[in-house]
């Protein structure tokens, strides 16, 4: 799937707002500089080891 994304300014920061179908369901990303733009990659929490 292939759409465009609005880019917002706040102060220094710089956001990308994602269409809904194209949301992460986590709180975090990992952020990839590659070849021609940036990759987004969700993070998976990783399960805690039983007591």
């Amino acid at each position: 799937m292939s759409t465009t994304a609005k880019l917002v300014r706040h102060g220094v920061y710089q956001y990308v707002r994602l269409p809904k179908e194209l949301q992460f369901k986590g709180e975090s990303v990992h952020v990839s500089k590659v070849k021609g733009g940036l990759l987004l990659e969700e993070v998976i929490a990783e399960a805690k080891p039983r007591k």
